[in-house]
């Protein structure tokens, strides 16, 4: 038998929520973000970020890395790099 189901609706992303639920850092702890690459030196300088193919790369540098550089709520972090 054949269900209609609605949708599901999700909340807006936080990284802040996803770190909190899924990962449970303690104070001073470090998080490491890996990306795939088809010339892992191309991760220096990022310049994987000069190529307009690698999406999947290009959103986990501005949401996870970015987003981590500033606190990962948007916030800076005291004596954030």
């Amino acid at each position: 038998m054949i269900s209609e189901s609605k949708p599901r609706a999700f909340p807006e992303f936080s990284l802040l929520r996803l770190l909190r639920t899924v990962f449970d850092p303690t104070p001073g702890e470090r998080i490491g973000i890996l990306i795939d690459l088809p010339d892992p030196r191309r991760v220096e300088n990022f310049a994987f970020l000069e190529d307009a193919a690698l999406t999947i790369q290009r959103h986990a540098h501005d949401v996870f890395y970015q987003g981590l550089r500033q606190g990962s709520a948007g916030r800076p972090r005291p004596g954030g790099r």
